[in-house]
């Protein structure tokens, strides 16, 4: 009783098979579309964000309105007003818990906001290479502010190692490894200048490459592939943007816990400097939770779509081959009685399932690929239709949907594996 007898059997009864085959093929295809965007999902929150946020904190600067009864002095100018932020921020460096404090613009993790840049690099031959994917993220960025979500270099160098390199080379940048895709290997133009456009310019300008450092996500959501960045040195010719400066710290080891209330306590007596303030601080776990609710929340839902299908699924092949057994004693008493095992009823039964579901996958697959080629899943790390990814989610939800018509056929399957010959043909 091969594959061949069992093909015959369900043919004997095309109608019903039909029917089941319509279901199954409807079912694979938005199984397909869900096991896609949570194959992606776990793809890119598997791969290394690039960052640590662990022990960090964004600490926030205020400026009291001049309308306010505790206003000082006269009305404060923008030097005044950078003097007195970078006095907030050196007397941070200085509480105990504190270990870096660092300073950028658009440039922590989960910020929804950034600053983009192009980046050229001319080759020997002469050939411009252009980053691969266009306006990349520039992070603008003290040496300190690497050693608070720990960068890493492509090379294995620390977050100190990559520091010291903006300090000793301020005129310098560091690349992304990939930056230029697959058009040329970035280890090669470390020391060499590279065009980036400078938005003050409105042009470009050069760069020597100082480093390379491990491509740094928004967030673990994000794709790592496109993930490439430019950093550069928050020097003194940044100073106007601290105004609009981002203050970050990472604590010590076992001090994060009671961080916040202790520094909102000291705020009003010890971080306040002319007419700014520490107005709010607030750790990057919570930040981080926050920016990737909806993302988590959609995750959610679609595995509870999955799982919700796959009950149905289950439901239905139950009652299905459950009712097939009922009408098919005597011809399972028949099957027995001319030598047939019990092991042999019950693999019958259970392949017809599975040969069905057989049948019905290639043509699951060739609405899958049109789906992929008309964008209706999920974007990948090269674009919709990515043929390793197609053809693992297909033998994913093959799987799935096969572990559920054994599951769902294994209950009647058993009881006519258990069907007594004589009583069965005694009743016909």
């Amino acid at each position: 009783m091969g594959i061949k007898y069992i093909y015959i059997r369900l043919m004997a009864d095309w109608k019903a098979n039909l029917w089941l085959a319509i279901e199954l093929l409807v079912v694979s295809v938005i199984l397909w579309v869900i096991v896609d965007l949570l194959y992606v999902r776990i793809n890119h929150v598997s791969e290394d964000t690039g960052f640590d946020i662990s022990n960090t904190f964004l600490v926030r600067i205020g400026k009291v309105s001049p309308r306010a009864p505790e206003y000082r002095g006269k009305e404060d100018n923008d030097s005044s007003t950078c003097h007195d932020r970078m006095e907030i921020v050196n007397r941070l460096r200085h509480r105990p818990e504190v270990e870096y404090v660092g300073i950028s613009f658009n440039a922590y993790p989960y910020d929804p906001n950034n600053n983009t840049t192009n980046v050229n690099y001319v080759s020997g031959s002469g050939d411009t290479i252009r980053n691969a994917i266009s306006w990349i993220p520039i992070r603008i960025v003290t040496p300190d502010f690497i050693r608070v979500f720990r960068y890493r270099g492509a090379h294995g160098e620390t977050p100190d190692e990559l520091a010291a390199m903006l300090e000793m080379e301020p005129d310098g940048v560091i690349l992304s490894s990939g930056i230029f895709g697959e058009k040329i290997d970035t280890d090669t133009i470390i020391g060499k200048n590279v065009d980036v456009y400078d938005s003050q310019l409105n042009d470009y300008a050069p760069r020597k490459v100082i480093g390379i450092c491990n491509p740094v996500k928004y967030t673990e959501y994000h794709s790592l592939k496109n993930s490439a960045s430019v950093i550069g040195l928050f020097g003194p010719e940044h100073v106007y943007l601290l105004q609009q400066a981002e203050f970050t710290v990472r604590v010590k080891d076992g001090m994060a816990k009671d961080f916040i209330d202790n520094l909102m306590a000291d705020s009003p007596t010890q971080f306040r400097i002319g007419n700014q303030f520490i107005s709010d601080v607030q750790s990057f776990e919570s930040i981080a939770r926050n920016s990737t609710r909806e993302s988590r929340k959609d995750t959610r839902n679609r595995l509870v779509v999955m799982v919700f299908l796959l009950v149905n699924i289950f439901l239905g092949l139950l009652g299905t081959f459950w009712f097939r057994t009922r009408q098919r004693v005597s011809e399972i008493a028949l099957m027995k009685v001319v030598g047939a095992t019990s092991r042999s009823v019950f693999v019958t039964q259970i392949g017809e399932g599975l040969l069905l579901l057989l049948l019905v996958t290639p043509l699951a697959a060739l609405i899958d690929i049109n789906m992929a080629a008309m964008e209706l899943n999920a974007r990948g790390d090269f674009g919709f239709l990515e043929w390793p990814r197609l053809w693992a989610c297909v033998g994913i939800v093959f799987v799935i949907m096969a572990v559920m018509i054994v599951c769902g056929v294994a209950i009647p399957a058993r009881k006519g594996m258990l069907v007594d010959p004589a009583a069965a043909l005694h009743d016909e």
